[in-house]
């Protein structure tokens, strides 16, 4: 695979999230080598699915064909509900009360240009994919935050990676020139959020056409969901494959839920899981409430505050 020099814009990227007030430059220096490796195992992903003309949905929960792009897939995921120590607690709530850095901007408009540029199919399928991700993570986020108002109404989360990728798409499909006071990245999320309600709209308008055991099993989801998103995504991953049959989905095996969820999983061992899922089965809902903060909690209290 062609050579994608990805160390300087990963430097800039930590740089514009300070990320050496809670990494040590010389540390982070250190990874860049096998940081830069496995984006590009990534892109490797990427471009073999855009090559096959598999839509991005289907390929990041490809586990066994594009298992780069599906793990990282999970991992974004995984980041919202995972419990931080206080130093990264600091450190996210300090970027989330100041104004964003002009590099973002900037950066993020670049990865719009990438996704479109098909002169570099390599670098392109890697920016399609972190395009189609960020968009997306909008709309975890809303999901995970109005569970009732989108799950509770039928809608999947699978849902989600289809609305991110069409409006990706239609976007990239259109290549309009962008003036400088127009945010690309802003104007994709904007279209995927409307698209997203007027989905919900669309699933609540034809509730009293469902079938009784149809609503409630969306209700149930939805309280599962909300129940889930409380807890440390450990706990939160061990029991939703406890359910998953209940839940419409395929439960795996302890060997597995490590393998696609590595960045949370991969490091604990198997007596740890097991002696876990047991104290989990016996807790209350207050009791599995994580206790500590996660991203999902700090960006809620920045949008409560941004608002007020």
């Amino acid at each position: 695979m062609t050579n994608l020099a990805l160390r300087d814009p990963l430097r800039e990227f930590a740089a514009a999230l300070r990320l050496h007030d809670v990494v040590p430059p010389a540390e982070f220096e250190a990874g860049l080598v096998h940081l830069e490796a496995e984006v590009e195992r990534v892109a490797l992903d990427a471009y073999s699915a855009q090559r096959r003309g598999l839509s991005l949905s289907e390929a990041a929960n490809d586990f066994v064909n594009y298992p780069q792009l599906a793990r990282l897939h999970a991992a974004v995921d995984d980041i919202l509900t995972m419990s931080l120590p206080p130093q990264l607690v600091a450190w996210m709530q300090s970027l989330l009360s100041m104004p964003e850095p002009p590099t973002f901007d900037g950066m993020r408009t670049a990865m719009v240009a990438a996704a479109a540029d098909s002169q570099h199919p390599h670098r392109q399928a890697l920016a399609r994919f972190a395009l189609f991700e960020g968009v997306r993570l909008n709309l975890v986020v809303m999901a995970r935050w109005f569970p009732h108002e989108t799950l509770g109404v039928g809608l999947e989360m699978g849902d989600l990676d289809q609305i991110a990728e069409a409006r990706v798409s239609e976007w990239l499909a259109e290549g309009p020139a962008v003036p400088d006071d127009v945010r690309p990245f802003h104007v994709i999320v904007s279209a995927a959020v409307q698209a997203l309600s007027a989905h919900a709209e669309e699933l609540r308008a034809g509730l009293a056409s469902l079938q009784r055991d149809f609503l409630e099993a969306a209700q149930r989801r939805a309280a599962v969901e909300e129940v889930l998103s409380e807890m440390d995504v450990r706990d939160a991953l061990l029991i939703r494959n406890e359910m998953a049959p209940g839940l419409d989905e395929q439960r795996l095996t302890v060997e597995h839920l490590q393998e696609r969820h590595g960045l949370v999983l991969g490091d604990v061992s198997r007596n740890a899981l097991d002696q876990r899922i047991k104290r989990a089965r016996v807790k209350s809902r207050d009791a599995l409430r994580r206790r500590r903060v996660a991203l999902l909690d700090l960006l809620r209290d920045s949008a409560v505050g941004g608002a007020r």
